[in-house]
């Protein structure tokens, strides 16, 4: 465990309607399946890294929480306020939580990152620097943050989630005066977000995903 008390925040939209790129690829069960194991794969690399004091999962589907629940008792599920749908709103509420549970820092993990392993969160909370940013493969969007209470207070850190995501968190932390920490893992920068990212893991000798029976309860 971390000497710091970090808490990891996970987002989940829904297993039913997430990852719609997919779904010219894949029907709707298979990608709800596919979303299912994704999260788990989070939850189980999360779990496993031993560096987070708390993991939350935040979504408005009942569905997801209660899987969340049943297979991982020891996750707190968040219901997100369904006056206040979308990424930002929570992440928003991701940020109050750890605030809440007076944290050190908080950390945003995306379910979609297929080869995420213990080893890719030591990397990302390894830095010292108060916002650490772990871009995609191809350096445009966000695959997880670390953003730490001090100097300055998070709260006014502005999310930037959406196109360009990457260069626009790196220019908001500068613009707090902040030098950003850039971590690069293939388990955090390999998102499965189009059917090119589902071929070309298929195509490789990685499994897809680990087995959705290995689980937290």
């Amino acid at each position: 465990m971390s000497n710091e008390r970090l808490i990891a925040i996970i987002p989940v939209r829904s297993f039913r309607t997430g990852k719609t790129r997919l779904a010219t690829a894949i029907d709707d069960d298979t990608r709800a399946d596919l979303i299912r194991r994704m999260l788990n794969q989070a939850l189980q690399a999360s779990t496993y890294a031993d560096v987070f004091a708390e993991i939350a999962v935040i979504s408005l589907d009942p569905e997801v929480l209660g899987w969340v629940t049943t297979h991982w008792p020891r996750i707190t599920p968040l219901q997100q306020n369904e006056l206040a749908p979308g990424l930002i709103p929570a992440l928003e509420l991701g940020r109050d939580y750890a605030s809440s549970q007076e944290s050190d820092g908080f950390a945003i993990l995306f379910p979609d990152l297929p080869v995420l392993e213990p080893a890719d969160l030591h990397a990302l909370i390894a830095p010292k620097s108060q916002i650490v940013i772990a871009p995609d493969q191809a350096r445009t969007g966000t695959n997880a943050l670390l953003i730490r209470n001090q100097p300055v207070d998070p709260g006014s850190f502005t999310f930037q989630f959406g196109v360009e995501s990457f260069p626009r968190h790196l220019e908001a932390a500068r613009s707090l005066g902040l030098d950003p920490a850039i971590v690069a893992t293939a388990g955090l920068a390999f998102d499965l977000d189009t059917p090119a990212h589902l071929a070309a893991i298929q195509g490789s000798s990685t499994p897809i995903i680990s087995d959705t029976n290995r689980t937290g309860s």
